[in-house]
């Protein structure tokens, strides 16, 4: 199916599923004729010769091996692989290519002068490093990974090492079936395991995204690698492997059965082949197997114990991202409501490892109590509590990753943060943060092609997709209501024609312009704060005449927040107790009017003002009606919108 989602029809789309076959020799006989189709009409030339490298010489290599020799093929050395790849030798395309690859293929010397020793590899492999990724990956096109891997060892490839040759072009790999199922292990880029029923995803080296088909029907079509990594393969086929492990122990039933297990492991009486498969006797692990604790201890040092503060509507999907590296499975979501927090938590895939805590994070004693065993924060609070969760991760040495801007706070710690070890990471969200790296790409470029900047203008703003866009302010809320205020009255200044501007955050909806990137949406934007330092920041500082960074919205939107603004909305900064959590649910209507009638100087009954002509008359007062500021159509979008 691979494969056809890439325009090839091949044999190997007449091949089912292991669990289509009643038995192991009715599976071996649909593979033989598949072998047969291939020896008589070929692959096709863009994915021939296909390569199928198993790694290792063991047992699991050896029964994927009896499988793939029922197909035409043509057993090869590394070196012989990447000459036919290279084209140097001639392929067939009717013929199948496997390689062994071991050890010895795999690594290199750390002192090029010296030789690959086995000996010393499995004993000090931190004198090796990987070599696999840069001689042997570009000229494989299907892995079989059948290796028995430790964290101690070098790994074939890594995530970065995947990304870079994806980004590069620079391999053909089709497919990985991972026998060995290691969770980012030798291949760190296998991020999960899968089922029988569900045996594939397709693994993006891009983007570290996974399409499988649970949720998303066209998984095959997706850029990237297909993967194969069901962990429990011998119950593929279960009257097989029964009838196989029944034949081996059945010798032994009897001294079994016979053995006394009071006896302690030393002096057991069991039959030594059995002795040996013994993991725990009285409690501890058995010698053969006391390796196990230190694979324990070793995978607990790798898990990244991640606090998340603040139960914002982005925190879901921020965790959901965090998750999906099986290393990052051990999350805490921590609010001062927690209430919120749990409601949040209902919203996270099930399979993550996820703890709700209350935490006021005002409060240093808790905050550090909460930091205590998490290597990483991610602050989704309002950025005025930035500077107690900055000095809290110093002083418990934890990293820390926000989306709100550095300051000159961020600055500031930047020498503490490296006394203490520790990485404070700023403006990862869409603004600031993508609109900076998609900035720096676009200069970039113009840069290494000798070109100048003369001009940096740049619009970014989150909003929803049309079809989303079904309430009066054309927005949903992500974030904290008080920071998304506060952002859109904030001061603003940027250079036009080598002067600067300045605009007070009272006056910023004044210099709303209509933006027409994208033709088909009814944009507008507005200066988004100060634009001047990115000058010396995307190094254009001594070329750029104007530099400009504006927020996008819908049209209508930044009417909407000027007359928040202009009829004292933005203003309530004391508690108003009838939009307290537990109090009588109300309408935005009765809400408005509430908020309103206090600042009416009318001697009309207030029953009989409409929340319609509240709005007109707050806002005619304030600016006046119809030219000076607010014409008619404005007024009744801003009616509108309110009242819905």
């Amino acid at each position: 199916d691979r494969l056809l989602a890439k325009g090839f029809s091949t044999p190997f789309l007449h091949l089912g599923y292991s669990y289509c076959y009643s038995c192991l020799d009715n599976a071996k006989d649909a593979v033989k004729r598949m072998g047969e189709e291939i020896a008589q009409v070929g692959l096709p030339k863009s994915i021939s010769p296909m390569t199928f490298a198993f790694t290792s010489e063991g047992a699991v290599a050896q029964g994927a091996l009896e499988i793939f020799q029922l197909l035409p093929h043509r057993m090869v050395s590394p070196s012989e692989m990447v000459d036919l790849v290279q084209g140097k030798v001639r392929a067939d395309p009717y013929l199948l290519y496997g390689c062994v690859v071991t050890a010895k293929d795999m690594v290199t010397h750390t002192d090029p002068s010296k030789p690959f020793d086995k000996q010393e590899y499995y004993s000090s492999p931190e004198r090796y490093r990987s070599t696999f990724c840069e001689r042997l990956a570009p000229y494989i096109s299907v892995i079989i990974n059948c290796m028995y891997w430790e964290t101690r060892f070098p790994r074939l490839i890594t995530i970065q090492q995947m990304a870079d040759l994806d980004e590069r072009g620079a391999h053909r790999l089709l497919g990985v079936a991972d026998i060995s199922a290691d969770i980012q292990g030798s291949l760190e880029f296998l991020m999960k395991a899968t089922s029988i029923d569900q045996p594939l995803f397709v693994y993006d080296p891009r983007t570290s995204d996974i399409y499988e088909s649970t949720t998303d029907k066209d998984y095959m079509y997706r850029h990237g690698i297909m993967f194969l990594a069901v962990d429990n393969l011998p119950t593929e086929f279960p009257r097989e492997a029964t009838q196989w492990f029944g034949d081996h122990l059945l010798p032994f039933m009897e001294q079994i059965v016979k053995s006394d297990p009071a006896l302690p492991y030393a002096s057991t009486d069991l039959p030594p082949e059995i002795a040996r498969s013994v993991i725990t006797a009285h409690g501890t692990l058995t010698p053969p197997f006391e390796y196990i604790a230190k694979l324990r201890e070793a995978y607990e040092r790798t898990i990244q114990r991640i606090l998340v503060l603040g139960a914002a509507p982005s925190a879901a999907a921020a965790i959901n991202q965090l998750s999906r590296n099986p290393r990052n499975r051990r999350l805490t979501l921590a609010d001062d409501d927690i209430e919120r927090a749990q409601r949040l938590a209902d919203r996270v895939d099930p399979t993550t490892i996820l703890e709700t805590v209350q935490l006021d994070v005002t409060d240093a004693a808790a905050l550090d109590a909460a930091m205590a065993g998490h290597t990483l924060v991610v602050f989704l609070l309002p950025s005025h509590h930035l500077g107690q969760v900055e000095q809290a991760c110093l002083r418990n040495k934890v990293h820390l990753v926000t989306q709100s801007y550095a300051g000159s706070s961020g600055l500031e710690l930047s020498q503490a943060a490296v006394d203490a070890g520790v990485t404070f990471l700023y403006e990862v969200g869409l603004d600031p943060g993508i609109d900076h790296l998609e900035a720096m790409s676009v200069i970039g470029e113009i840069h290494r092609k000798g070109g100048k900047i003369r001009s940096l203008v740049s619009w970014c703003g989150g909003i929803p997709s049309p079809e989303n866009s079904d309430n009066g302010i054309g927005y949903k809320l992500s974030w904290a209501p008080s920071e998304m205020f506060a952002s859109s009255v904030a001061d603003a200044q940027y250079k036009q024609d080598g002067k600067v501007v300045s605009v007070s955050g009272t006056s910023i909806f004044n210099h709303r312009q209509e933006v027409t990137i994208f033709p088909a949406l009814q944009l507008a934007g507005v200066p988004n704060r100060d634009s001047l330092p990115y000058a010396k920041l995307y190094g254009i500082e001594d070329t750029a005449h104007t530099i400009f960074r504006g927020s996008l919205r819908y049209k209508g939107w930044f009417q909407i927040m000027q007359a928040i603004v202009e009829i004292g909305l933005g203003e309530h900064h004391e508690v108003v107790p009838f939009l307290q959590p537990g109090a009588p649910r109300i309408s935005w209507d009765e809400a408005l009017r509430r908020l309103l009638i206090p600042s009416l100087n009318s001697n009309d009954s207030k029953d009989e003002i409409s929340t319609a002509e509240l709005l007109t008359n707050r806002l005619a007062t304030v600016r006046g009606h119809p030219n000076k500021g607010y014409d008619h159509r404005d007024i009744q979008l801003i009616i509108e919108s309110f009242h819905r």
